[in-house]
């Protein structure tokens, strides 16, 4: 189950991004006469310390904007190939906030394949598992391996979805399944459950396997920033299935990573409305559907 894991103590400076920007050049002043001033700025996991990983050409693609955050380990950047083609958006994340943004992603390319709004596949690249969606002419990839997640985003393109997996090929995802954090840098990363080890990337297919009670996972999206990893746990009786609930996202962290155990009826199949259904009534008590686990009692506090 996802669990946190902060490597070198030390919080980040989230909301003091604007501040500390208004008052670098004095404090970079200063550090030739006060050393620590200096180091207090550079002793957590940033955006500055990604961006080297994107090259400045790769495979006819041009570096052409680079933004890296400041108060995490995120960088954003935009890519464009020769000619008039539409510009590849590129997210880059590390640590406990990118596997959040991943599994929120993942659930919601999900939903938005089962409900028939894109399609969805996942494709092999360096030995990693990408998944792509597309719509159109626009596409969209996300991979999270080794604490990494991996955002492309193309809009407007006649070749979109091939112009993504052109670029990542020629990225090559070992630069980052190599890459170390620098010695000293806090950060935090997560322990989680293997990302890819669903069995089913669309609901259909998982209401499937919950009609036959056979062994699978799925993640999903209950709202919008909520995304949870669905699995069949084990036949109870002919008419009752064992579920497993896990948010993977939630805007309650506390919640993340921690079971919850239902029963259900495969005869009634599954569906995210089903769910809804058979969360509130874990919380409001009903014992229709056989509720445990700790995640219940977080609940119901």
């Amino acid at each position: 189950m996802p669990t946190a894991r902060r490597l070198v103590i030390g919080q980040p400076f989230i909301g003091r991004v604007p501040l500390l920007l208004a008052l670098a050049p004095a404090l970079f002043a200063l550090s030739a006469f006060w050393p620590p001033i200096a180091q207090a700025l550079d002793d957590e996991l940033s955006g500055k310390h990604l961006a080297p990983l994107l090259p400045d050409e790769t495979g006819g693609y041009t570096l052409e904007d680079v933004h890296p955050e400041a108060d995490k380990p995120t960088v954003r950047a935009v890519y464009r190939g020769a000619g008039d083609g539409p510009p590849l958006q590129v997210a880059l994340g590390y640590g406990e906030e990118a596997a959040a943004n991943y599994y929120r992603e993942r659930g919601r390319l999900t939903t938005a394949h089962s409900e028939g709004q894109m399609d969805l596949r996942a494709i092999a690249i360096d030995g990693q598992v990408v998944w792509i969606g597309s719509q159109g002419p626009q596409a969209v990839a996300i991979a999270y391996f080794d604490h990494f997640q991996v955002g492309i985003n193309v809009k407007d393109g006649e070749r979109a979805e091939a112009a993504v997996i052109d670029f990542l090929e020629a990225l090559g995802l070992d630069r980052f399944s190599t890459w170390t954090p620098p010695e000293g840098l806090a950060y935090a990363v997560r322990e989680d459950i293997d990302p890819d080890g669903a069995d089913c990337y669309s609901l259909n297919c998982f209401d499937g396997h919950v009609s036959r009670c056979e062994q699978a996972q799925v993640v999903g999206a209950l709202e919008c920033r909520v995304t949870v990893v669905f699995a069949v746990k084990d036949r109870i009786a002919d008419d009752r299935c064992q579920l497993s609930v896990v948010f993977a996202h939630n805007p309650n962290s506390e919640w993340e990573g921690v079971p919850l155990y239902v029963t259900v009826d495969p005869a009634e199949g599954f569906s995210m409305d089903k769910m809804r259904s058979v969360l509130d009534a874990c919380v409001e008590g009903d014992a229709a559907y056989d509720c445990e686990g700790p995640l219940l009692d977080l609940m119901r506090n």
